[in-house]
């Protein structure tokens, strides 16, 4: 069902200087390729994985994500609660540490090697430019417009959510939005992702008003969603259990939970390369077990989510497939590899994970070699936290009212130690 959970796992080892989306500097401060090509070397990773033998018929390790605690759109109120559990209770399997493929890479290696701490104060901080306060006067403006249509401004009831599914939004213009990529078409506009399970999708829906479209409602019946393979895998003990509240975090409802991709990588080492790395993962993986087979068929899928997401970058006129050598790139690369997520999944928790020391790096770099000022760093982190700002999601009443609000969850990890406790406080 989903291509984007797993594709950004996908590593890779090389990285080439390339000047896909230049910083906006003054003309005095242009530099020309051969200097940037020169001075970016520190920026180049080492190759962080280690060679490993094929992998011969071995299992493959499962990944579970947390699920919604809220009931399910299918009924098991007619389970008997009261029926005592026959099964022999079994001791838990303890998986195994998932084998190392090549395409295996440490980003916090690269992060160590090249991060520079800060025990500074906050002077060097820039206040908002003329650019950002219209982007966030039009942003409120579109706040007020959603209060007063009852707290939903708009949902594309006829669109099933995908990486692709839906043309570029902006919320000034293509021209003056520095950080690009939204869910939809249109700023606050809400998309439907019934792949997960219909029904809840149905409820949200009308709760508000509207009706699923024929592409919507065809989830129904004609596609197997996330809820349908999942409860049609459960037994009459899980039921129950689930019906009692013995067991949370089960997945049902749609798929959901705490995902929280390494959205890093893609910056690091380019779209291009992320597929040659799990091209050689595929490679890798010889035989005709059952697990085997599973595990080519999800990297197949990782590689078709990659390659989606090349295109719907594309859209937006932003070039994925060599590593980004500015901030502005670095931050762009980000954030769309986490709009491919946030366009198939509505997750408790879509996180977008640990980005600050890493993109640290990138604005230090473009600071020393004059290639940015600290006003247009500050700039393009206005803009990219105005983009996430304005993700919505189709949730039901009663899901917004338990977590008081319209919640999105988009958590960011910042400062923190390292491994021997040195703190990683960066600008």
């Amino acid at each position: 069902m989903n291509y984007i959970i797993s594709f950004l796992m996908a590593s890779s080892a090389i990285l080439v200087p390339s000047t896909a989306f230049t910083v906006r500097a003054p003309t005095a401060l242009k530099i020309h390729q051969q200097a940037i090509s020169n001075s970016i070397t520190i920026l180049r990773p080492r190759l962080y994985y280690k060679e490993q033998e094929p992998i011969i018929d071995k299992a493959s390790s499962e990944h579970y994500s947390v699920s919604s605690l809220f009931s399910n759109e299918l009924d098991d109120s007619d389970v008997d609660v009261n029926r005592i559990f026959e099964e022999t209770v079994s001791t838990p399997v303890v998986l195994p540490t998932p084998q190392t493929l090549p395409g295996d890479c440490d980003v916090q290696a690269y992060i160590n090697d090249n991060v520079k701490f800060y025990s500074g104060d906050a002077t060097f901080l820039q206040g908002p430019t003329l650019r950002t306060k219209k982007a966030l006067e039009k942003f409120n403006d579109y706040l007020t417009m959603e209060r007063e249509n009852g707290g939903v401004l708009s949902v594309d009831t006829e669109t099933p959510s995908t990486i692709t599914s839906h043309k570029p939004g902006y919320l000034l213009s293509k021209e003056k939005d520095i950080i690009v990529g939204m869910q939809a078409d249109a700023p606050l506009r809400r998309t439907c992702k019934p792949r997960g399970g219909y029904g809840v999708v149905k409820k949200a829906l009308e709760a508000y008003g509207y009706e699923p479209g024929d592409r919507i409602k065809a989830f129904q019946n004609d596609v197997t969603t996330h809820n349908d393979l999942t409860f049609s895998m459960y037994t009459d003990a899980m039921k129950m259990a689930r019906h009692a509240h013995l067991l949370t975090g089960l997945p049902d409802g749609y798929g959901r939970g705490r995902i929280i991709g390494d959205y890093r990588r893609i910056a690091l080492y380019g779209v291009e390369e992320l597929i040659k790395r799990k091209q050689e993962d595929f490679a890798s993986i010889t035989g005709s077990s059952l697990p085997n087979m599973r595990l080519r068929s999800e990297i197949s899928a990782q590689i078709k989510g990659l390659k989606q997401l090349l295109v719907m970058a594309d859209s937006y006129g932003v070039d994925l497939r060599k590593p980004a050598t500015t901030f502005r790139d670095a931050v762009q690369y980000l954030w769309l590899g986490h709009v491919a997520a946030l366009k198939e999944q509505d997750g408790a928790a879509m996180s977008v994970g640990r980005w600050d020391a890493f993109l640290d790096i990138y604005s230090e770099h473009d600071l020393a070699i004059g290639a940015a000022t600290e006003e247009e760093i500050q700039e393009i982190v206005d803009d990219l936290v105005l983009k996430m700002r304005i993700v919505r999601h189709v949730r039901t009443p009663e899901y917004n009212a338990l977590f008081s609000g319209d919640p999105t969850w988009i958590t960011m990890t910042l400062g923190g130690a390292t491994d021997d406790s040195q703190s990683m406080v960066t600008k």
